[in-house]
């Protein structure tokens, strides 16, 4: 989209083209993207339900394509993304209140989740269409918003670490290691967009936590009695000694989930591209063999399969995966 090769322009517009044949019309999801799976870990959450995640960065992608092409159902696409995010997560939308101020929801639950990361990308959406579009009524939205979020970041801060959501669990809901990671960066793209000394003030005590060893040795340990506590896996809470055995459906299903793909990125985000094939080579000598995510929602008894999938759209994803 950004001038660097057709090829990345023909993919922006192939995925546009299935957003705009998604694109929800009428009623209090007008301008969603409706998720039609449940979410059966960490939020409950039943379909059909919609994700502001989902709509701000989809607003995102039709700005910066209606500004390449001229072409309006972009720019009206970007738009109409936004509306969901007005709508009380009671009606269907993703909007939810943090005692009073207005939160949009990457997981639409009751109560809410209050995830930061995803907040944090929806908000980008508002100012994307703001600026890109000239639409002064979302650029006001993004600034209160972010305003909210601001008045609010201190929940987030557990005085070593960085929870990744606000949600009622039994055990607070540490961020892991890549997702603290995420924070500072999101916190520091804020505060270029959203000058305010709270947004760098909390940036720098996070930044702090993820240089000092023994925050990050506290924040595993809690990550792993989180996740002992609310397993990600169904395969995994059917075998903990502690959790209800209910039957399983007799598949065997992996879901491997990368951010990115780099020889020389020295972070948690990313595998190499020998750990990756490393891993992969793992699960087929153990008899998995590699299917598509759709394939997977259908493996039927018995079945012994695995899928990848990438959280974010680096280029490295299409070069080196």
């Amino acid at each position: 989209v950004s001038g660097e090769g057709d090829a990345w322009l023909q993919a922006a517009l192939d995925i546009a083209a299935q957003l705009l044949d998604r694109q929800h019309c009428g009623g209090p999801e007008d301008g969603g993207w409706r998720h039609f799976l449940s979410m059966p870990h960490t939020f409950r959450l039943e379909p059909p339900w919609l994700s502001a995640i989902a709509q701000g960065e989809a607003a995102t992608l039709f700005v910066r394509l209606h500004l390449e092409t001229k072409d309006e159902r972009y720019a009206e696409a970007a738009r109409r993304a936004l509306l969901p995010m007005s709508v009380p997560v009671s009606e269907g939308g993703c909007l939810a209140f943090l005692d009073d101020a207005p939160f949009v929801e990457e997981y639409p639950t009751d109560p809410p989740s209050f995830v930061l990361n995803g907040a944090i990308f929806a908000l980008w959406g508002y100012r994307d269409v703001g600026v890109g579009l000239g639409d002064g009524d979302a650029l006001r939205r993004f600034n209160e918003l972010t305003a909210a979020l601001v008045a609010n970041l201190h929940r987030w801060d557990t005085g070593h670490w960085s929870r990744y959501d606000l949600y009622p669990h039994p055990l607070a809901n540490i961020a892991s290691p890549s997702y603290h990671l995420l924070h500072i960066r999101q916190l520091e793209i804020l505060d270029r967009l959203f000058p305010h000394p709270e947004i760098r003030r909390i940036r720098d005590r996070f930044e702090s936590y993820r240089q000092s060893a023994s925050c990050r040795r506290r924040a595993i340990a809690q990550k792993v009695a989180f996740r002992l506590v609310l397993p990600r896996n169904d395969l995994l809470a059917h075998r903990l000694p502690y959790r209800p055995r209910n039957g399983t459906s007799g598949r065997d299903i992996i879901v491997l989930a990368y951010h990115a793909v780099s020889d020389g990125w020295r972070t948690p985000l990313a595998v190499t591209p020998r750990q990756l094939d490393a891993q992969i080579a793992y699960l087929v000598e153990r008899g998995y063999r590699g299917v598509t995510f759709a394939e997977a929602l259908k493996a039927r008894r018995g079945d012994k399969v695995f899928a990848v999938t990438f959280d974010d759209g680096y280029r490295s994803v299409a070069q080196l995966a």
